[in-house]
Order: structure tokens, then C-alpha cells, then sequence
């Protein structure tokens, strides 16, 4: 004992002159460009292990003996810094080291499927939208970010309504009958995505996740990033990776705003007095043409019943009824975060409540999400983790487009029809159903209930091998509660009321069990290899009732109905077992290879197909470190890169193989009928695709950005073949038909400026898609309204009449035959001509432009986004623009009508029940390209110095436009449109009543303590 005590007094009388000769560095590690702290960042004493990690304030302190140092400071998605520090004995040096952001970003983490990858390492086509770019967006769904953001993906709304599904493709459409929507992963497991809608119009259950909570996502464009996911990696994936804590003091971030929003445009429409004269002239044209009716009287009569005993001839009654369609909307939203830990535990927690009023009166969505995710070191081999998100969300939905009920729709009626009676109360006697009427009468309250989770364990096995297995649940349930009391009978058809209750519940869980090998070989070899096994379980529960004949309108529950009228009962499911495996090789980080394949099997596909293989390569060559390249002047980087591989299409209905039958009765009696043919030999579509791209910088690192041209080609694609009607069917689901898509993607990034007082940076994007159906076996589908698909064209082209405007002689719309010995020459009648491939929905090129300028603590962002070449078919052209066809009110520019010989205009005579120029045609296709403001936003970063006394870290007050112009020459609400109830692969770009988009304003403040 007494030897210990002597021993550990030598070594502490030993130490004591050490420690007396030591000083202190302590300092501040901040963004170059703006000044911001950075917490997390790493410093070191070059030559020593003295190091340390800057707090949530980014500050650091380190002790070491008196001496001369070079202090090193590094942090992801910053160039190293390093500058000299001198440490005198007993002293404390204060420093502040400056990161400059490194655009080129090679040491910028990419998470691929079921691991990660450095930018330099990266073999594959990835598209990255990073924490900043989503945090300085005001979004109801995360993936509207990525819109004109993401070179190769285009992004649309069906409609301005909140909460609808959006039109989101990865390199073009792979399908004409599966699904051609991406992938989507959420810390390793994909997740719902089912549509849960009660009518046709689709909704988005991604809409539930709160943008917030997201650090990064990336898109996997090309086969070889996809093909991991094999039998679902065609049309692409998204990977979202939620935020994480770190090793630090905790860092609590509140952010609230507030904003208001407005339709982003409305039309002009004809006033009292211009409709009834438009129709009274259209009524006299139809009499001079056919003097056997009385359309004069028939006008008349219909003007007195829609003015319900107003004078429509002196116009006392001139209804706005556009404006009862929208509202001044807007709401806010409260996110408030946690994150921190130590070394061994780590942590995110979040909270967020926002309330949405939509730009359409009834429609209004709010969101409540909370998320915990937690990292836990057990030991150097061990570490678990967990990541919980849990969602409610309301929806207060309205009709869909082809409804009377829906808001725009009452634009249809006639200005001359008042908007409330005399008493006040809501007129019931109009042209067509009063929307208004449902406002209170009504309630179509959706909610939804989701817990996305995974837990997972990462063992070390030995320093080169490591062991991970997750594993994942995703419940949605889903309550769609309707009801419509007596007064909206005539448009239920119940007249003492109507009310349906439907319920889902989707449950999904997932297990990934793989492992890691990583080893570098000597001083130039690397190699990195993953292999292992993935298993998904999804069940899919739905319960309905429909209750009708209420005692009063207080009743509103179906339980509370005399007569219940229907009820449905259904279960269905579908899994997948996927073993995969990847292959990288890195030789002086100069040459990259990467091999990976999988083998997937699916219970959707046939028993003699069940399973497919998927393999994909790749390469990369870093050119700019070759010798021979070292001399070239102003180039920084450029490295070439080049994949080839095959991914798969799963996205069909679960039992498409089978032999089918339902239930059927008949005087009571029950039975079964047969409903769908077995195909034991359905398999997979495969899409094969081969990629070129070059990753480039210029001006040491100041101009950076990719180029990649890529091609498509899709075979067995998964068709209803049109059969014999003997067999007692009218179609077999079969693998016949081949497509492609080719492409080129453009993107740059640029630092134009860089110093402390200024700053302006630059990025811009831009893709070219060309799609063509190469064989259906000779079949032509339709859809939409005129849209089909059909062998040498894109699909959904758009396929009917040829409008060749009006005879100037005599006010007739005419066509272009477009057949026989003069195809050019022109008809009055339609059924007379032929009808052709008039236009594409698909553009000719999408992208944007994003401006990020810098002054002090001030901060502009500008950002556009556009899209080229696309036509819009206005499925509702023939009833807003029908020259008085019939009594629905119109669009100003009807007043150009033909009148008399000798006049030169687009529009027809107007004629009272003629359909002169009604059937559909090219008259009612529209340019639909558009450039749009789609970000504007200042924000004030508050110096650091003004709030220490205040115990804050960080405070940014904020002001957000989104969607503030839109140029275009697209004649209705706005471009961005998909008919909701049409809207799929082969109905795209319609136009029917449907809503635009929303403009809005948002102030916001956000706190860092």
C-alpha cells in the first residue's frame, strides 16, 4: 500500500510542472460567408491529440503545453481551415477561425440504399436537396421542395387544393399501367404511399411528415444508385434522412410563423349584362338557322327563372360568382426542437403544430407531428438507435374537380342569378347546384393517424466488418367521416340526409439485416462491400358504412340513420423478400467501380415468375488528378462517370396473377362469378438504363455542377390485353410492350462573390426528357379526356379534332380533315374529319434558377422554377368558351365572336344549342409552359453579440413569397394543373375547373438558445 501511495505521489509531483507550463486556446468556429456559428465542427491542434468539438454557440476550448501550433478546424460541407496559434504559459489565447463553404462538396455524405457514400466516391446519378435548402421553404409536403430544385425530376400538382396527390417523376414515365411514381424511404424503410381517398380525387400520406424534421433528401435516379432496390427501383427513390443529434450541449430551436395566401390568379368572365347579350344573339343566330324553335322565348324564359324575379334586363343583379369560390387563406405553424448529447448518446426531439386554410372556402388542413430519434453508443462495437415519428392530421376536403359541389365549378353560373334571396338565405333555384349551399350544410373531415418508427443495433463484429439490422413499422389509419344533410338533396339524391364513414388502416413493417465490409489495401486500395437480406409485410383494411333517411338534421352520425344503405368490408396485402449485395473498389481515390444486384421476390407477380434479378455496374475516373492533368488551367475538378443496370416495376394491383372471383347473388340465393383470368407467367417490367455524366469545377472550386445524359428503355411492360369476349372476359393483365426515355440534365452551382461584407452565390438547372411508346402490340389506350396511349408517340398525347378556326364568310368552326387527297382542306362538320395527335402533356424542359445574395446579417434568396413545351387540354373548354352553346357564363374574350362576313377571329359564331365549335378539339389545347417566381424570401440573422446577454445562440426573422408570379400564357387559373378525378399515367395535363395554386406571404422569427 504504501509502495501505491509512493508511486502516485511521483507521478503527480511529475505531472504538477507539466500542468503549470500548459495555456488555453479558446474561440469560435464560424461561416465565412455569413458569419453564422457552426456547431459540431472539429478542432485540433495539428501534431497533438488535443482536440475538441465546438458547443451548440460553436465555441471551443483547448489546454495544451506553452508553445507554437497550427490550429486545424473542419466541418462537413466546409473546406479545412487552419491558421497558427501561439500558447503561452498560464494564458488564454482567444481565437476565430473561418470556414469557407465548399461548394464542390467532395467530402459531402450521400446516403444510397442501405449505406453511404462520399461525393467523390460516387458512381451513380444522385440528386441532393440538403437541411438548408428545406428549411428556407414554405411547403405543405416535403417533395415540393424538390420541384425545379432537382435536375431530372419533375414535380406537379394535381391542384391548388391542400392535401391532393402530386405528379412526381424520376427521368420521365417508365409505365403506361403500373405506377411510375419513386420509391420512398424514410431512414431505411420504404413507406406508405397507398392512396386512401373515398372518391377519384387522389390524396398524398407523405403530406404527414413535416418537412422540418428532414436533414437531406436524395433522389436515385440512374440504375446503378437504384438498382439496390431492385423490383422497385424503375421510376427511382427517394431516401429521407430525419435529423439527428450530436455530441454537444443541447440546442433548442423554436420557429414560428404566421402567413396569408390568395389564389395565385383568376379569370375574367362576362358581366350581367354582356352574358345575357351574348346569349340573346346566340339565341337569334339558332332562330335565323332553324325558324321552327323559338330560342328567343327559350332564352327569355330561362332568364327569367335564373334571375328569380330580379330585372335581368336593366342587369340588377351582376353575382360575382368567382369570388364566392375563394377566400383569403393562410394559418400558421409552431415547430419547436431539441437536439444535443454526448459522446455516447446523441438525440432529436421535435414537436410541430401548423393550421392551413386553403385558397377554396371549406378546405382546410392541419398537421400535429412529434419525433424522437435517439443514437446510443454502448460500446466502441456496439451502438442502437431508434427513430419514432408519430402524425395526426385533418383535412377538411372538398369535391373533386367534376363536381358540382366543388368551388370553381360555380363559376358556371350565370351572373344574372343572385347570390342569396331577399331574406338572406342561400339561393337554391340556380343554373346548377349551389355550391355555397354545402358550406354549412356539409362536413367531409378526413383524418389520419400515422406511427413511422424503426429501431436498429450496428455491431463492430471486427475493425473491417459490421453487422446492421433494422427493423420498421409504418401504421397509417385513416378516417374519412362524410355527411350531407336535407338541404343538399339535389345533389345527393338523399333527401333526408346522407352519411358515410369509412375507415383504413395500412400496416407495413420491414426488416434489413446486412453487413459491411470496409478495408483499405496498402496506401491506394480500397474496397467496400455490402451484402444482405430484406423482407417487407404490407395489409391493407378497409371498413364502410353508408347510412341514409335521417329524423332531422341533427342526426349526423350513420348510426343515427333509419335505413343503412350499403357497408363494405375489404382486406388485401402484399410482401416482398429482396438479398442484395454491392461492391465498391477505390484505387488512389482516382478510379471508382461498383457492381451491385438483387434478387426480389413478390407475391403480386405469378408462380412460374415470382422472382427477378437486378444487377446494375458503374465507374468513375477522377481525370483532374491524373498527371497529364495537373497543368490545365482553371480547372479544379472533373471526374467522368458512366453505369449501366436493370431495376423493376412492382407497382400493380396485389392479386393481378391470380384467377379472381366475387360474390354474386341471385333471388337471395348466394354464388361466386369468375372476375379475372390466372396469369401464372406475370413478371416484372424492367427498365434497363444507361448513364454518362461528368461532375466538373472550374476557378478553384467557384463553379461546380454535372452533367449526365441518360437512356431508358422499359420491356414487359404490364398491359390489360384486350381479349375474346367468348372467353367471358374483356382483358388479361400480360407482360407486352416496350417504351423509352432519353435525356440530358444540366446543373450548376456557382460562388460569384465570397467575402464577409457580401456574398452571392448562384445555381441553376435545367432536363430535357423525350418519352416514346415503342410497341403495344397494336393496342390504344385512352384516358383523360382525349389522352392515350399509342405506339410511336409519347404517353397521354393528346388525340382529337384540329380546330382550323372560323369561316370568315359565315361564323362556322371549322376542322382540317386531315385525311384524303388534301388532308389540309377544312370542314364545318367534325365527324367529317379525322382525328390526330394534336400535342404532349410532357415538357420539352424543366428546371430553375436560385439566386442566394448576402449583405451584413440580411439575406436574399430568389428562386424560379420553369417549364417548357407542354399542352393543357381544358376538359371543361366546351362549356366555359361555347359561344353560347348553352347558359353556363363564359370567359371574356367570347365577346371576339364572329358577327359578320369579313370578321377575322378564333371564336364562332355564337349559337344557342348549335355546339358550333364544341367538339373537343385543338381549340381547347393550350400552351402550358410557365416560368414562375417560386421563392422570394429576406431574412434578418441577428448579431451574435446583440443576444448573449439574452442567453441566445441565434435569432432570424424571416419574410417568404412563394408562388408570387407566374408568367405564362396559359388563359385560366394556372399551369400547374393534373384534372384531380382524371389525373394518372396516361390522363395527364387536363384542365377541369380545377384550382390553382396558392400565392402566399409568411413572417416568420426562429430562436437558437
Amino acid at each position: 500500500m504504501k509502495k501505491a501511495l509512493m508511486i502516485a505521489s511521483l507521478l503527480i509531483g511529475a505531472a504538477a510542472p507539466v500542468a503549470a507550463q500548459s495555456g488555453t486556446v479558446e474561440g469560435v468556429v464560424v461561416d465565412a460567408r455569413t458569419g453564422d456559428t457552426i456547431p459540431g465542427a472539429n478542432v485540433v491542434l495539428e501534431g497533438t491529440t488535443t482536440g475538441a468539438s465546438t458547443g451548440v454557440d460553436g465555441t471551443f476550448s483547448l489546454s495544451a503545453p506553452a508553445g507554437t501550433y497550427r490550429l486545424l478546424a473542419s466541418f462537413v460541407g466546409y473546406l479545412p481551415a487552419s491558421q497558427p496559434v501561439s500558447i503561452e504559459e498560464g494564458q488564454t489565447r482567444r481565437v476565430e477561425v473561418e470556414l469557407d463553404e465548399d461548394l464542390l462538396g467532395l467530402d459531402e455524405v450521400f446516403v444510397v440504399g442501405f449505406g453511404t457514400t462520399s461525393e467523390l466516391a460516387l458512381t451513380g446519378s444522385v440528386a441532393r436537396v440538403g437541411e438548408r435548402e428545406l428549411e428556407d421553404a414554405v411547403v405543405n409536403s416535403f417533395e415540393q421542395v424538390l420541384q425545379g430544385r432537382a435536375a431530372g425530376v419533375t414535380v406537379q400538382a394535381n391542384n391548388g387544393k391542400l392535401g391532393q396527390g402530386l405528379q412526381i417523376r424520376v427521368r420521365g414515365s417508365a409505365s403506361v399501367s403500373a405506377g411510375n411514381g419513386p420509391l420512398y424511404v424514410v431512414d431505411g424503410i420504404p413507406v406508405t404511399t397507398e392512396n386512401l381517398s373515398t372518391n377519384d380525387a387522389a390524396t398524398n400520406p407523405l403530406a404527414q411528415l413535416s418537412p422540418s424534421d428532414i436533414s437531406s433528401i436524395e433522389v436515385l435516379k440512374d440504375a446503378s444508385a437504384s438498382a439496390i432496390y431492385g423490383s422497385r427501383g424503375s421510376n427511382g427513390v427517394v431516401l429521407i434522412t430525419t435529423k439527428s443529434g450530436f455530441d454537444g450541449r443541447t440546442q433548442f430551436t423554436v420557429d414560428v410563423r404566421g402567413s396569408a395566401s390568395q389564389a395565385t390568379r383568376q379569370v375574367e368572365l362576362l358581366n350581367a349584362q354582356e352574358y345575357t347579350a351574348l346569349l340573346l344573339e346566340a339565341a337569334e343566330n339558332s332562330a335565323r338557322l332553324d325558324p321552327s324553335y323559338d330560342y328567343v322565348g327559350d332564352v327569355e324564359g330561362q332568364f327569367d327563372f335564373l334571375s328569380q324575379g330580379t330585372d335581368w334586363r336593366t342587369a340588377e343583379v351582376n353575382s360575382d360568382w368567382q369570388d364566392q369560390a375563394f377566400q383569403t387563406g393562410g394559418g400558421y405553424q409552431v415547430d419547436v426542437s431539441a437536439r444535443g448529447g454526448s459522446q455516447n448518446t446523441q438525440f432529436f426531439l421535435s414537436g410541430s403544430y401548423s393550421q392551413e386554410d386553403g385558397i377554396l372556402i371549406r378546405d382546410e388542413y392541419d398537421r400535429i407531428t412529434g419525433r424522437l430519434n435517439l443514437n446510443h453508443e454502448v460500446s466502441d462495437a456496439l451502438s442502437l438507435g431508434a427513430n419514432l415519428g408519430l402524425s395526426r392530421v385533418l383535412n377538411n376536403r372538398i369535391s373533386t374537380d367534376n363536381s358540382f359541389a366543388t368551388p370553381v365549378q360555380i363559376i358556371a353560373q350565370p351572373p344574372i342569378s343572385p347570390i342569396t334571396m331577399s331574406e338572406g338565405d342561400l339561393n337554391e333555384n340556380t343554373l346548377y347546384f349551389n355550391t355555397l349551399l354545402y358550406n354549412d350544410n356539409t362536413r367531409f373531415a378526413v383524418t389520419g393517424y400515422r406511427n413511422l418508427g424503426n429501431v436498429f443495433g450496428d455491431l463492430q463484429i471486427v475493425p473491417s466488418l459490421r453487422f446492421r439490422s433494422e427493423f420498421g413499422v409504418d401504421v397509417l389509419d385513416q378516417n374519412s367521416d362524410e355527411y350531407y344533410n336535407s338541404r343538399v338533396a339535389e345533389n345527393t339524391g338523399a333527401p333526408q340526409g346522407l352519411a358515410v364513414d369509412t375507415w383504413d388502416r395500412v400496416v407495413n413493417y420491414t426488416t434489413n439485416n446486412y453487413l459491411t465490409f470496409e478495408r483499405e489495401v496498402g496506401a491506394d486500395h480500397g474496397i467496400e462491400a455490402t451484402t444482405g437480406i430484406t423482407y417487407q409485410d404490407v395489409s391493407l383494411r378497409n371498413t364502410s358504412v353508408t347510412g341514409e333517411r335521417f329524423p332531422n338534421d341533427d342526426f349526423q352520425q350513420v348510426d343515427g340513420a333509419a335505413q343503412i344503405t350499403a357497408g363494405t368490408a375489404t382486406e388485401t396485402g402484399y410482401r416482398f423478400l429482396g438479398y442484395f449485395g454491392r461492391a465498391n473498389y477505390n484505387f488512389k481515390d482516382r478510379y471508382f467501380l461498383s457492381a451491385s444486384g438483387r434478387v426480389d421476390g413478390s407475391s403480386r407477380f405469378g408462380s412460374e415468375n415470382r422472382y427477378g434479378f437486378f444487377p446494375a455496374v458503374s465507374g468513375a475516373w477522377v481525370l483532374s488528378d491524373e498527371p497529364f492533368f495537373s497543368g490545365v488551367p482553371g480547372v479544379s475538378f472533373l471526374k467522368l462517370r458512366a453505369s449501366y443496370g436493370i431495376t423493376g416495376n412492382a407497382d400493380i394491383a396485389n392479386f393481378a396473377s391470380l384467377g379472381l372471383w366475387s360474390e354474386a347473388s341471385y333471388g337471395g340465393t348466394p354464388g361466386i362469378i369468375p372476375i379475372q383470368v390466372e396469369n401464372p407467367d406475370l413478371k416484372w417490367e424492367r427498365t434497363s438504363q444507361i448513364d454518362a455524366g461528368l461532375d466538373f469545377a472550374f476557378f478553384n472550386n467557384r463553379v461546380s455542377g454535372e452533367l449526365d445524359v441518360y437512356a431508358k428503355n422499359t420491356d414487359d411492360l404490364l398491359l390489360g390485353v384486350n381479349v375474346p369476349a367468348l372467353t367471358g372476359y374483356s382483358a388479361v393483365l400480360r407482360n407486352v410492350g416496350t417504351l423509352q426515355n432519353r435525356g440530358v440534365e444540366l446543373a450548376f452551382n456557382a460562388r460569384l462573390v465570397n467575402t464577409r461584407r457580401f456574398s452571392w452565390t448562384s445555381t441553376f438547372n435545367i432536363s430535357a426528357n423525350r418519352n416514346e411508346i415503342t410497341d403495344l402490340d397494336g393496342q390504344v389506350i385512352e384516358g383523360g379526356f382525349i389522352n392515350r396511349a399509342v405506339e410511336g408517340e409519347p404517353i397521354g398525347v393528346f388525340f382529337g379534332y384540329e380546330y382550323a378556326g372560323v369561316d370568315p364568310d359565315n361564323g362556322d368552326a371549322l376542322y382540317f380533315v386531315n385525311e384524303g387527297a388534301d388532308p389540309r382542306a377544312t370542314t364545318n362538320d367534325p365527324n367529317e374529319a379525322t382525328r390526330v395527335v394534336l400535342g404532349s402533356p410532357h415538357p420539352d424542359f424543366t428546371g430553375g434558377l436560385g439566386n442566394t445574395v448576402t449583405a451584413g446579417g440580411v439575406e436574399l434568396q430568389m428562386f424560379w422554377q420553369f417549364v417548357s413545351g407542354n399542352q393543357i387540354y381544358d376538359g371543361g373548354g366546351r362549356f366555359k368558351t361555347a359561344n353560347g352553346d348553352y347558359y353556363d357564363n363564359q370567359l371574356r374574350d367570347q365577346l371576339d365572336r364572329w358577327q359578320q362576313p369579313g370578321d377575322v377571329t378564333d371564336v364562332p359564331e355564337a349559337r344557342l344549342y348549335f355546339g358550333n365549335g364544341t367538339a373537343e378539339s385543338s381549340r381547347y389545347l393550350y400552351d402550358g409552359s410557365y416560368v414562375r417566381l417560386k421563392t422570394l424570401s429576406v431574412a434578418y440573422n441577428v448579431p451574435v453579440r446583440l443576444l448573449r446577454n439574452f442567453s441566445v445562440q441565434g435569432a432570424r426573422v424571416y419574410l417568404v413569397g412563394t408562388n408570387l408570379l407566374t408568367l405564362t400564357e396559359y388563359p385560366w387559373w394556372d399551369p400547374e394543373v393534373n384534372a384531380d378525378y382524371v389525373a394518372g399515367n396516361i390522363g395527364l395535363g387536363n384542365e377541369f375547373y380545377s384550382a390553382p395554386q396558392a400565392r402566399s406571404v409568411s413572417l416568420g422569427l426562429q430562436f437558437t438558445f
